[in-house]
């Protein structure tokens, strides 16, 4: 509920959240500019209009260090646990987080993965986490209700 009562969340017009559901790239980016804006004294709007429709967001998270210009090919496909990590490692200024864990024994993590280092910042700051199994699954899709734990943990620091 907290992410949805700062608007940086919001369910569908049918009245459902569907926290199970999947959540796109294009969508996360909304979510990190909004909360960047905010952040930066903004009120977490943005003009609507555009093609396509997110265009201005990924525009603004370049501008502002979120995201790299190359960072991804396609803002339309589900988004993993990795690149979510990413694009929310980036979402608040450089020094905002704190580390209050130590570094993460995640089995699948390695220097190969993807995003690795963003995945060791979000866990030390206490805003990511794994599975009881010792896994992070950084390629599994990830769902609007595990984004929604990532706000939380990120709003609470």
């Amino acid at each position: 509920a907290t992410c949805t009562s700062y608007g940086l969340m919001g369910g569908y017009t049918n009245g459902t959240f569907r926290p199970e559901g999947s959540i796109t790239v294009a969508e996360c980016l909304v979510i990190a500019s909004n909360m960047r804006d905010i952040y930066n004294g903004g009120d977490g709007t943005f003009p609507s209009g555009g093609t396509p429709w997110y265009s201005m967001y990924v525009t603004y998270a370049i501008r502002q260090g979120i995201i790299g210009e190359s960072d991804f090919e396609d803002y339309n496909v589900p988004a993993t646990r990795a690149q979510v990590a990413h694009i929310f490692a980036h979402a608040l200024p450089e020094g905002t987080l704190k580390e209050i864990y130590g570094k993460p024994r995640f089995s699948d993590v390695n220097m190969r993965t993807q995003y690795r280092s963003d995945i060791i910042d979000l866990y030390k700051a206490g805003v990511i986490g794994g599975y009881e199994d010792g896994t992070f699954r950084p390629d599994n899709t990830i769902t609007r209700a595990e984004v929604c734990v990532i706000l939380t943990n990120l709003l609470g620091k």
